[in-house]
């Protein structure tokens, strides 16, 4: 679903956000910084609940269970 596609996307980019933020050192940590600044924009954009990952591949887990019980294909 688009749903669980944005969501991975955005645990991806939080992924890679998080590790570009760690590399940059110290420096990254001073407040205001452009870094710092994208850094907590992003896990602003990552932690909207329609973003998480985990809210939204529980539903589409829960959807294909669904329909493999009706014995469909998942």
């Amino acid at each position: 679903t688009a749903r669980r596609k944005v969501s991975f996307a955005a645990k991806l980019a939080l992924k890679a956000g998080t590790r570009l933020f760690n590399a940059a050192g110290g420096r990254a940590l001073k407040r205001g910084t452009a870094l710092e600044r994208q850094y907590n924009n992003l896990l602003g954009a990552a932690s909207h609940h329609a973003m998480v990952w985990e809210r939204n591949a529980l539903g589409y887990g829960e959807a294909l269970l669904a329909r493999a019980g009706e014995g469909g294909s998942p």
